[in-house]
């Protein structure tokens, strides 16, 4: 019996990390236009779940699955100060000075692009939840050659509104879709066109982008 053939592949590239506000409410999920963010050096993403082992009679006989906010990690270059102020819920002048105001609340959908050795491409899009960091370092020049970036966590959780199908039909919530690019699956296709760094599309939910397939 002849092994089962399988594609061997390791990801290496990330570009393209883009953010657009997100909303609610009983008329369902609109995602706001894609913005471009800032440059990726890398970007880590960790599923949040667990399972409890719950024992009866002296066996284990049920297990409980839990599942949290996937962590987006992203080591980033320095976003401009409007960008910076979209993140962190703060204020931009029309000066264009960043002004600490107290935090503006409200969900964001983020994507980037990976790469596989292969030359493929994958779109990754978390729909909804928060940024949480932006920190910086600033250190004196000297004669070396180092430099400081910066760091922003995405908790990506599920929609309130069901804008995906599962593989019965059923309409569900989604936290997120990892689209393998194509000829029909294509980066202007589902991200636009970007102007002074803002795009001419909405952020597409997984029903709309899985009909580019058939469109």
């Amino acid at each position: 019996m002849s092994a089962v053939e399988i594609a061997i592949n390791e990801y290496r590239g990330v570009r393209m990390v883009c953010g657009a506000d997100a909303t609610e409410d009983e008329n369902g999920y609109v995602g706001g236009n894609w913005r471009r963010l800032f440059g990726a050096q890398g970007i880590t993403v960790t599923p949040n779940e667990s399972s409890e082992t719950h024992h009866y009679d002296n066996r284990a006989a049920i297990q409980i699955d839990t599942e949290g906010a996937i962590d987006v990690a992203m080591t980033v270059s320095i976003p401009e100060l409007k960008t910076k102020a979209w993140l962190d819920g703060k204020t931009i002048t029309a000066n264009g000075m960043y002004v600490g105001t107290p935090k503006k609340g409200g969900y964001k959908a983020v994507c980037f692009i990976g790469a596989k050795d292969d030359g493929t491409e994958e779109l990754n899009i978390f729909y909804k939840g928060k940024f949480t960091g932006g920190e910086t370092t600033h250190n004196t020049k000297d004669d070396g050659t180092e430099a400081t970036n910066t760091t922003y966590n995405f908790g990506s959780i599920y929609t309130a509104n069901n804008i995906a199908k599962d593989e019965d039909g059923n309409d569900v919530p989604c936290n997120r879709v990892i689209v393998p690019l194509d000829d029909k699956w294509t980066e202007a296709a589902i991200l636009g066109t970007f102007t002074n760094g803002v795009s001419d599309k909405e952020v597409m939910t997984p029903v709309e982008i899985d009909a580019l397939k058939t469109a």
